[in-house]
């Protein structure tokens, strides 16, 4: 996920073949860029939200008695705050990452809060741009080297702008690790547990952890790592450090370096070295946690240490464009279908997964099993409580079948419905561009493929 934040905020940071004018014009609307950004997002969520309606009310009775995932004394309170939040992606926003109602969402919800942030991030991106484009003054030593009179840059300057994006780049590398793992820290000291604990919920007597969870046998960690993951100000240096690849990216595009031949090959080089190592250890690391149930320490390295190669990669393709064999790879028509449907599969795949395993049953009824936290009887895990239901797990070979499904039902989705939902919601809620100040034209629009819905 912290991949996925970064790559967002570089996109939207430095969308292809433009500068940053369709966000920084002095007129330009910046509530439009919420609106386009909730325009390209709701379409399916509501779809999600509305075909999982069925499940949750079938099944409300068990989740009100379960959760407790943020509080125990105020539980379904906080439940249906959640849910009230869920239609607009705020449901994050108070600690309320996994809420039943789809709770995928929990990562678009916490992007939201990036968008709004966003329009802040550019305007101080463009004065930082326009200081290094000429007439800045960059410290070096004891006073300060001051840009020509003519406002270029000299090399001398150019090299200390480079180093200074590197190093904010790696003090943001460093606080996208150390700000989450100190709000875990945070969320499970004995205060907090203490504050979350319920009287009724069996514990170990030995070591005094809840026995009876969502998600495994010590609720208070589960609950910190995800809150720790999923509340936007906990992953704000993800999103600042890729609007600053974008800014610098965009640099490199005003200045014209990314047109050089030395620059393309060196990024080609960079990007198809990192970028085989990367694939190699996610697919270890996918195979490791198949075969391990606890395979946590290997999804915390690839979640948060490898954010900056991975950034280093994403910046890379875009300059080093058909040089790169892995621009090559992942253009290919296929990889390029799967991106574009990318979104829906991620969000319909609880719905779609839900609907398959109900049909096997024959019912909504038993989507959540029986586990109350109330019950002196409860079984000692979630999976427990599965088993003791009748649930059964899908074999090997239906779980590779179901995503094959889930990514055609994606892909019907994607033309027949989010395409055209998208369109219409635009037209109705966007305004025309002739109707817009005279400082803003249509080519601005079209000059950004992020400004579009």
């Amino acid at each position: 996920m912290e991949r996925r934040f970064a790559f967002s905020s570089f996109r939207v940071s430095h969308p292809p073949a433009t500068d940053l004018r369709a966000f920084l014009l002095p007129f330009t609307p910046r509530q439009d860029f919420i609106k386009r950004r909730y325009i390209r997002l709701v379409p399916v969520h509501w779809l999600c939200i509305a075909t999982y309606a069925p499940v949750i009310a079938y099944n409300y009775a068990t989740i009100a008695n379960d959760y407790y995932f943020w509080q125990n004394a105020s539980g379904e309170k906080h439940l249906w705050v959640g849910w009230a939040l869920n239609p607009l992606f705020l449901s994050s926003w108070i600690f309320a990452p996994l809420h039943y109602w789809n709770s995928v969402a929990w990562s678009v919800s916490t992007q939201v809060g990036f968008y709004f942030l966003f329009p802040f991030v550019a305007r101080r991106m463009k004065r930082q741009l326009a200081k290094e484009e000429g007439g800045l003054a960059v410290s070096s030593g004891a006073g300060s080297v001051s840009g020509n009179a003519s406002g270029a840059v000299t090399e001398t300057e150019e090299k200390i702008i480079e180093a200074r994006y590197r190093l904010r780049a790696r003090v943001l590398y460093a606080l996208s690790i150390l700000v989450p793992f100190a709000a875990m820290a945070l969320f499970n000291n004995p205060r907090f547990r203490e504050y979350w604990s319920s009287p009724n919920v069996p514990r170990d007597p030995e070591t005094g952890k809840e026995t009876v969870t969502e998600l495994g046998s010590d609720v208070d960690g589960i609950r910190a790592y995800f809150l720790a993951r999923s509340w936007t100000p906990f992953r704000l240096p993800v999103f600042l450090l890729g609007s600053l690849f974008g800014a610098r990216r965009e640099r490199m595009r005003r200045n014209a370096t990314d047109k050089s031949e030395d620059v393309i090959a060196f990024w080609a080089t960079i990007v198809d070295r990192y970028a085989f190592r990367l694939i190699l250890f996610w697919t270890l690391a996918a195979s490791f946690s198949l075969a391990y149930a606890e395979s946590k320490p290997v999804r915390l390295v690839s979640e948060f240490f490898l954010l900056y190669p991975a950034a280093h990669v994403v910046f890379g393709l875009t300059v080093a464009g058909d040089a790169s064999r892995t621009y090559r790879f992942l253009t290919h028509p296929l990889l390029l279908l799967g991106g574009r449907v990318s979104y829906a599969a991620y969000l319909l795949q609880f719905p779609v997964w839900t609907y398959i395993d109900r049909m096997a049953y024959g019912t909504f009824k038993n989507r959540f099993p029986p586990c109350s936290r109330h019950d002196p009887e409860a079984a000692a895990s979630w999976t427990d409580c599965f088993a003791k239901s009748g649930y059964q797990e899908w074999p090997d070979v239906m779980v590779v079948w179901n995503v094959f499904l889930l990514f055609a039902v994606a892909y019907v989705v994607n033309r027949y419905y989010e395409t055209r939902m998208v369109a219409f919601l635009a037209r109705k809620l966007l305004p025309p561009d002739g109707s817009q100040k005279a400082k803003r034209t249509p080519a601005d629009d079209d000059a950004s493929g992020a400004a579009k819905p």
